[in-house]
């Protein structure tokens, strides 16, 4: 079995906090990458580095070899502390909670002269959760 088909396999036999199968672009924003890129690689028309193989490794729980379909044993790899360990993922979700209700019960938030709609606080709160977890990853090397 083709790498890409075993990735989007173990992708939706995976299952997130809420029990459904983790979507492509959960994977792609946990990764660091685009949605877009991500399924191009599940398509095998990207190919898959090193670096993006590992972190899906970690992310999935099984070892880069049956990932890439070097093995039919999953041989699952043990929590690491790192960007991908569940206690790493549950703070920043606390922290960004924690952001989030702030911005929205704020009386007077503005960007730019204008009040922050719902979306807008969403938007930031995403791009916060995203420069931790790069930061995070930057780190780590």
């Amino acid at each position: 079995m083709a790498s890409n088909y075993r990735i989007k396999k173990i992708r939706l036999n995976t299952y997130g906090r809420e029990g459904r199968h983790l979507s492509g672009t959960y994977v792609a924003k946990k990764l660091g990458i685009s949605p877009q890129y991500y399924y191009e690689i599940e398509r095998g028309e990207k190919t898959l580095s090193a670096e993006v193989a590992l972190q899906l490794a970690e992310l999935f729980g099984v070892s880069t070899d049956y990932l890439l379909g070097r093995t039919e044993q999953q041989n699952f790899v043990a929590e690491k502390p790192g960007i991908y360990n569940q206690k790493n993922d549950e703070d920043i979700a606390v922290r960004i909670d924690e952001i989030k209700q702030d911005l929205e019960n704020s009386d007077s938030l503005f960007f730019l002269g204008d009040p922050m709609c719902k979306e807008a606080i969403e938007t930031l709160t995403d791009a916060i959760e995203f420069s931790i977890r790069q930061t995070q990853r930057i780190n780590k090397k």
